[in-house]
């Protein structure tokens, strides 16, 4: 038997445990991979809306607007580009 489904007042609750005021549901939750409406209560990013996934908002990912993301920096830049090396197969000369 798996787990209980979180219901949409579940969700709500779980977005404010971990926000405060600073997130609103503005979306109805469906389940934890069906995209749902946030809100950004950020004047920076004039209260940005957006899609997000239930389960990677709860892990951690937040508004995508550029004013939340901050300036990328270049060791952040440098641990991608790393990454990608490993995650590129190496090209091979065809004889």
């Amino acid at each position: 038997m798996g787990l209980p489904k979180r219901t949409h007042e579940q969700f709500v609750s779980e977005v404010e445990s971990l926000t405060g005021d600073e997130y609103t549901v503005v979306g109805r939750y469906v389940n934890t991979d069906t995209p749902i409406m946030m809100r950004h209560n950020n004047a920076p990013c004039q209260n940005h809306e957006y899609d997000v996934r239930p389960f990677k908002f709860l892990r951690g990912q937040r508004c995508s607007h550029p004013e939340c993301r901050g300036p990328r920096t270049a060791a952040a830049w440098r641990a991608s580009v790393d990454m990608n090396r490993f995650l590129t197969p190496p090209k091979t000369d065809a004889v």
